[in-house]
């Protein structure tokens, strides 16, 4: 259950019009896009993607660690994804997005994340948490940026 959209906080999605609409709406641009990822994909080899993101999310993992008042949620197994949520002891997700934004154009995804029953397990509900998202394109140096500013704005 989850990707309401408009009211992350809620299971059910609504039943008011526009957003009644958003759910479940076909995204024409990605079925466009499909084929040319995927042969993208086959080119650079899934398990050379697989490794620069992991490598990505194992440095950002260790460095936010690092830094007082961070807690990050998941196990952080050897070769987890680049996506890695955590809260920041004292900064509500969505005020800590805005500033990372305007100090260095981090762009971190603040919320629920449509995942209402992950949150409540977490006991992150109803704030819910800052998410990077680091992907195989992501720039060399970018997970160092981002642990300098965060690491600036929090001391």
């Amino acid at each position: 259950m989850g990707g309401t959209g408009s009211r992350s906080e809620d299971e059910e999605p609504p039943l008011e019009l526009p957003g009644a609409l958003e759910v479940g709406t076909a995204n024409a641009l990605a079925f466009a896009a499909l084929l040319p990822a995927l042969r993208w994909i086959e080119a650079q080899g899934v398990a050379s993607l697989h490794a620069r993101c992991a490598e990505q999310a194992a440095l950002l993992r260790a460095g936010l660690g690092e830094l007082p008042g961070v807690r990050v949620f998941g196990a952080g197994a050897p070769g987890d994804l680049g996506v890695i949520s955590f809260v920041v002891e004292g900064w509500e997700p969505g005020e800590l997005a805005m500033t990372l934004d305007a100090a260095a154009g981090a762009c971190l995804r603040a919320g629920l994340h449509c995942a209402p029953r992950a949150h409540r397990r977490l006991g992150t509900l109803p704030r819910g948490t800052l998410r990077a998202s680091l992907g195989p394109l992501a720039p060399p140096g970018a997970v160092g940026e981002l642990l300098e500013v965060l690491s600036a704005v929090l001391t």
